[in-house]
């Protein structure tokens, strides 16, 4: 079919498409982490970091469409950002991890996050939206941006991994659990 033009989104730092047919995403590289129809419409704000002086980037609305997780970006850079999570129901932000960028919740019940191109592990109470345990890490030199926080790296529903690595050679490589 033809495409729909949802919102003109200029620069816009990650998107996620939710089951309930929302986007939760940063539209403009700004502050704002909005939410749109997928039939298009005005944006609504979900997080707005203006007065942290923050953005909120690369977000993951969580299976269940319980809450979103996102990369608190601030003038201190990826390296020192932080993982968050927004709680729809009742608009609570928690704090996940510190030192952390570009996380992503996996099937296996597990927060994947990097910090420094190493990709690091945790599990994750989806429910309790809580850390449980101490973050491991899976997997040395992956391509990130140390100044906006996004990684070279992605998951399939099944947990198989896809990723480029920093080296400058590109090899497919595929890893399962």
């Amino acid at each position: 079919g033809s495409p729909i033009a949802l919102w003109n989104a200029v620069r816009g730092l990650g998107a996620s498409w939710g089951a309930d047919g929302h986007i939760i995403a940063n539209l403009n590289s700004t502050g704002v982490l909005s939410r749109i129809s997928s039939s298009g419409g005005t944006p609504t704000t979900v997080v707005d970091l203006t007065n942290e002086f923050a953005i909120p980037t690369w977000p993951q609305v969580l299976p269940g469409g319980e809450g979103v997780l996102f990369t608190r970006l601030d003038a201190a850079g990826a390296d020192r950002a932080r993982i968050e999570v927004l709680t729809f129901e009742n608009g609570r932000r928690s704090v996940l991890l510190h030192d952390s960028t570009y996380g992503r919740y996996l099937p296996s019940g597990h927060l994947t996050y990097i910090n420094q191109g190493t990709l690091f592990a945790v599990a994750f109470d989806i429910t309790r939206m809580e850390i449980r345990g101490t973050p491991f890490p899976v997997l040395d030199d992956v391509s990130y941006s140390p100044t906006f926080g996004y990684a070279q790296v992605d998951f399939s529903r099944t947990g198989t991994l896809v990723y480029r690595t920093d080296s400058g050679q590109l090899v497919p490589a595929w890893l399962d659990s």
